[in-house]
């Protein structure tokens, strides 16, 4: 997806989910006024959350092997929507003596240090490191919904912030943001249009 593309469908997004441009009924939440058929829920209702890990960074052995593994400066500096390299690879065996996790092909990746809140999806199957989070959809079809969800939500605590420091995000954060949840056809009926 080009960034062109990513805009377009980040604005239909915000239209059809945010602003709520094409619903008539709404009822009254904590969140304020809601389409009628959407929920408030948090995070955790819609993904698995990953923290990342590092081998020691003094065993050769570790690195240079077959599993991309990000950092949260690799998803900082993504233009567009996928992670398309990384600064460095690590090997089974670092996967395994490490607290790092594979994620899945489709998981949005969200930085918790450095530059915050930064997101960007993995194109295929790879580890972070603790700089990051990794949001595993329940199902890889909602991975451009997630997606969108978490990047417009995140741009919005940033916005509202103001002056307050924004430089981190942990676990308990994130398991205890709300968002607001349409029901899930609606949600699959627009990113399959989206994504076409």
């Amino acid at each position: 997806m080009n960034q062109t593309l990513e805009n377009l469908a980040q604005a239909i997004f915000e239209g059809h989910f945010v602003e709520f441009e094409p619903y008539n009924d709404f009822k009254e939440t904590e969140k304020g006024p809601i389409p009628s058929e959407f929920e408030v829920a948090n995070l955790p209702a819609l993904m698995n959350i990953v923290l990342g890990g590092t081998p020691k960074s003094d065993v050769d052995e570790y690195y240079g092997g077959d599993i991309t593994w990000a950092k949260a400066k690799d998803v900082s500096q993504e233009t567009e929507a996928f992670i398309s390299s990384t600064e460095k690879s690590i090997t089974e065996t670092g996967l395994e003596e490490s607290s790092a996790e594979l994620v899945p092909e489709g998981t949005t990746v969200i930085t918790a240090r450095g530059t915050v809140g930064e997101t960007a999806l993995t194109p295929y199957e790879m580890a972070t490191n603790q700089t990051c989070y990794g949001l595993v959809p329940e199902n890889n079809q909602e991975k451009y919904f997630l997606y969108f969800l978490v990047k417009t939500h995140i741009e919005r605590l940033r916005s509202r912030t103001h002056g307050t420091v924004f430089d981190t995000i942990n676990m308990n954060t994130l398991r205890e943001q709300e968002i607001i949840l349409p029901p899930k056809k609606n949600a699959s009926n627009l990113m399959k249009a989206l994504s076409q």
